[in-house]
């Protein structure tokens, strides 16, 4: 849910305020929302949705309500490009020992939820005092 952050960069510092020395923060994370913001990922998005629909049914796409669209494109790191984003404030935020994880939807994904979610690969971030 790191993409709700309306100040990423505070409330990474905030984490970082409150965990003690060598404690760590996770980011389970996806770039949901970026196809709102690049014109070929939402012709690749939309194509793809097309394509849930007729494997899964209308009901396997996600649909949201013109307040939850105006949400995520106001929110600012629905625009970026993550998660390099993240890890470039965490790091100028003083966090060490950053490592990412790629497409962990493999992991935690059935395959029709790795097919739905297919352009917003999730990823882990951890980030140490």
């Amino acid at each position: 849910m790191a993409w709700t952050l309306f100040d990423a960069r505070k409330a990474f510092a905030e984490w970082r305020r409150v965990l003690r020395p060598g404690g760590r923060v996770l980011i389970f994370d996806a770039n949901w929302n970026r196809h709102l913001f690049d014109e070929q990922l939402k012709a690749r998005y939309d194509y793809q949705m097309a394509e849930v629909a007729r494997r899964y049914g209308p009901e396997a796409v996600p649909h949201y309500s013109d307040e939850m669209l105006a949400y995520r494109r106001n929110s600012p790191m629905c625009s970026q490009k993550r998660p390099g984003w993240d890890l470039q404030l965490l790091a100028e935020g003083g966090w060490s020992k950053l490592s990412c994880t790629l497409d962990i939807g493999g992991r935690v994904y059935d395959e029709r939820e790795r097919f739905i979610y297919e352009l917003s690969p999730m990823f882990m971030i951890i980030a140490e005092t």
